[in-house]
């Protein structure tokens, strides 16, 4: 009879060590990624940040949920960024080019983008495009780096671009 009773306590103690060291893991869990550091010392609120390579960006609106974090489309209306019910959202996530991805980081006045892993497509065009981002820091399969404000040469190469094409 005594052994229902014991295991009982034993359990209300469990659940009670538990509730006071989950808010203490939930202050410190990022405490370790320098990248998040790095974004909460430096940058002001409402800072707006683009992710690419994962689908958990949560950590990047920062502990108080300051930070303005975007999906960005690689083509078309950077509106059509959220799915609904009527819309296939999924065509502006899909087609695209480097120079349209850009754009939308523009429109949407993205200051960060930050890469997890070999980000695909995207991290292809921000490693290639010095002229366009500079790698702020990294940590571990983070990278973070500053979208440029548009560089004149890319004016230049769309004339050319135009130029050369018959039609």
């Amino acid at each position: 009879a005594w052994r229902p009773a014991a295991a009982a306590m034993l359990l209300v103690a469990g659940f009670a060590a538990a509730a006071t060291e989950v808010p203490g893991y939930q202050e410190h869990k990022y405490a370790h990624d320098l990248l998040l550091q790095w974004l909460e010392r430096a940058e002001p609120d409402g800072t707006v940040i683009a992710y690419a390579g994962s689908n958990k960006p949560y950590p990047l609106f920062g502990p108080r949920l300051q930070h303005r974090v975007e999906m960005v489309p690689a083509g078309g209306d950077p509106g059509r960024r959220w799915f609904t019910w009527d819309d296939d959202g999924a065509m502006a996530f899909l087609d695209g080019r480097g120079r349209g991805w850009y754009r939308n980081l523009g429109l949407l006045g993205v200051e960060y983008v930050v890469l997890v892993g070999e980000a695909g497509r995207e991290g292809a065009w921000v490693r290639a495009q010095p002229h366009r981002y500079r790698r702020v820091t990294f940590h571990g399969p983070h990278e973070l780096w500053r979208v440029l404000p548009s560089d004149p040469r890319d004016a230049v190469q769309r004339r050319r671009g135009r130029s050369g094409r018959s039609g």
